[in-house]
């Protein structure tokens, strides 16, 4: 290296360098920036700035899931070389987020994009679309009690949308294929996992969940020492009895077995997520509380599994010791009532087993009078569990219900829909659209239904019928010719512009929005004619989506201004906002200084054309050291 005189002096050593390094905070963003920084100086430099150890935090800390083989691959190849495993990973991030974005902004093709996701990228790529769904919103949208400062992310919405899509379509993805094992007869395939997915319908990956699980476990691992009960199965004081009371006691504390009230139906009881990651008010069902008190074990080191003690249909558990001479104990869970914790010996399998076989049962056979079921069966008892709790729920339906829990409903909904398509002698459902299904799963329809629930349907059969139906409604939904709606065609003038901000009624002055329209029953031949049926939808701030439908053409409603409450209601109210929407746009606004109109998504501009929509003001995007994600 030259000083200012052009003399040369010697390098530092490469391990001061790195020493240096390592006082960087990997929690701090512009740590890893510093890093890459480091790297592209110069190669002496590189060689101190991709030293294993430095990488580590980091690694550890951005990339908390991913698809067990794969990384079990890297390992292989790049042993515990943190660096190499690192940058290993960014080109699996960037190659995930240029698919991402070509989703977001192209229509045809989507589908394809989608299956490359979620069938080779996966969950290795889960925390590159995590950090996408928490972008900087635009300021308009922001709260002030919001921690987010500094610049909005370019196209925060669509790209927080995009990504939260791609990662259901990854989760749902692994949940049937492991269905499909379970239902195949696969014994690798476990009860925890039979339940994990039906929370990947809600998006969750199972693997967060099996992470969350660990820390409950941890967690009732430090009450046993709290209530001073022994825990390790060789301590003479080990009392298999007393582990299992207190693990009921864990579950009780974290609410899990509160409520008297026979609440089994409501919607997602058996979803795991709910539990783990939510405040509920209902009481879980059975089911439930022996897939919590069956995981918790299975990570405490205690043999549980599920069974039933047929003719019986409730679930209960069996508690298996380590010493061979010691007699398993049952757990019984109720919705109505406490747990029971006793000896296998008291129940009536057991006793109906001795009385059919001579002499004495041995403790170690003892367990056979409830053994342990095959996750087939847990898949297929869940499955009905599921569509009693959707069946009740439907029945008793109430206004506010159908309000709010809408997206529930058409969660449960599908993932009752896609689970009974696993099941070989089962009549295919007819499917159900419900308004939201579109925007809740815009990729599952490729990748889910015709690659996986559907790819064994023979044609012309019920099956075969609906894989014609979905395979054409996925031709529809990339072929612009059949979605762009061009205003030009249509003689009236008085077609909503999509993303003009409008009145509730004329009576009501709460601001919504014009979200699409389209006109069918047009003659083609006579487009100077064409009146048609306009069929149009609005949100408003409280995120309800009203279809209208026009013979006749109506009058529009002046537009009016939006403020910042409203609109920040508009996103947290809808979830599907992000897909529509991107910015508010002051080019036309009120006398209060308020904006009359959205910049809708590349999508909604793609599709109206000619509907003036406000192009996005552009953002200046500070430059980021390392692999650079194309924005």
């Amino acid at each position: 290296m030259a000083d200012i005189e052009g003399k040369t002096r010697p390098e530092l050593p490469v391990e001061l360098y790195t020493h240096a390094l390592e006082f960087l905070d990997p929690n701090q963003p512009c740590s890893v920036e510093t890093l890459f920084s480091v790297l592209w100086t110069n190669n002496y430099l590189r060689t101190a700035a991709s030293v294993s150890s430095l990488w580590k935090p980091y690694y550890d800390l951005r990339y908390t899931q991913c698809v067990p083989e794969n990384e079990a691959r890297r390992r292989a190849q790049f042993g515990e070389d943190y660096y190499k495993l690192y940058m290993k990973r960014r080109e699996l991030d960037h190659r995930a987020l240029t698919l991402v974005d070509a989703i977001r902004l192209e229509i045809p093709g989507r589908s394809a994009r989608a299956r490359v996701l979620a069938q080779e990228l996966s969950f290795d790529v889960w925390d590159a679309l995590r950090a996408e769904t928490v972008l900087p919103l635009p300021e308009y949208f922001r709260s002030p009690r919001d921690e987010i400062t500094g610049e909005a992310a370019p196209q925060a919405f669509p790209r927080r949308y995009w990504a939260r899509a791609v990662q259901g379509v990854i989760a749902r993805y692994w949940a049937v294929r492991m269905w499909q094992r379970a239902v195949a007869g696969d014994p690798g395939v476990t009860f925890e996992e039979v339940l994990l997915g039906f929370s990947t319908f809600c998006g969750w990956s199972p693997y967060a969940l099996a992470q969350e699980l660990d820390s409950f476990a941890a967690n009732c691992r430090q009450t046993f020492l709290t209530q001073k009960v022994v825990l390790d199965q060789a301590d003479p004081k080990f009392d298999l009895t007393k582990a299992c009371d207190t693990t009921i006691f864990y579950m009780r504390a974290e609410g899990w077995m509160d409520g008297e009230e026979d609440m089994d139906e409501h919607i997602l009881n058996i979803y795991p997520h709910i539990p783990l990651t939510e405040q509920f008010s209902f009481p879980l069902s059975a089911l439930s509380r022996v897939w919590l008190f069956v995981t918790l074990c299975r990570r405490l080191g205690l043999d549980a599994y599920p069974t039933m003690a047929l003719p019986s249909t409730t679930p209960i558990c069996c508690v298996r010791p380590q010493d061979p001479t010691g007699l398993p104990v049952v757990v019984e869970f109720s919705s109505l009532g406490p747990s029971v914790v006793r000896p296998i010996t008291l129940t009536s399998a057991y006793q109906q087993m001795a009385g059919v076989v001579p002499g004495d049962i041995p403790p170690e056979m003892a367990w056979r009078c409830l053994p342990e079921l095959p996750a087939s069966t847990w898949f297929t008892f869940a499955l009905k569990e599921a569509g009693q709790n959707l069946t009740l729920y439907r029945e008793e339906e109430h206004e506010d219900w159908l309000h709010w829990e809408n997206e529930r409903l058409c969660t449960a909904t599908h993932a009752i829909q896609c689970a009974t398509m696993m099941i070989p002698a089962a009549e295919p459902p007819v499917l159900i659209h419900r308004g939201d299904m579109a925007d809740m799963f815009p990729l599952d329809a490729q990748v889910i239904m015709l690659d996986v629930l559907l790819a064994q349907a023979l044609p012309g059969s019920s099956r075969g019928n609906i894989a014609a139906a979905v395979r054409m409604s996925v031709f529809n939904s990339e072929t612009l010719d059949v979605l762009v709606m061009r205003r030009s065609r249509y003689p009236r003038t008085d077609i909503p512009y999509v993303g003009t901000i409008i009145p509730h009624s004329m009576l009501d002055d709460r601001p919504g929005f014009e979200l699409d329209w389209k006109v069918s029953g047009v003659d083609e031949r006579e487009t100077y004619l064409a009146e048609g049926t306009l069929f149009k939808r609005q949100v408003f701030a409280d995120g309800f989506e009203k279809t209208s439908t026009q013979a006749s053409w109506p009058e529009r409603y002046p537009p009016v201004g939006l403020s910042k409450k409203a609109a920040r209601s508009w996103y947290l109210n809808w979830s599907h906002f992000g897909r529509y929407v991107e910015d508010v746009s002051f080019a036309d606004a009120d006398g209060d200084g308020q904006p009359t109109k959205l910049v809708m998504t590349a999508e909604m501009r793609t599709l109206y054309p000619e509907d003036c929509i406000p192009e996005p003001q552009p953002y200046l995007i500070p430059r980021i050291p390392g692999p650079q994600r194309e924005l």
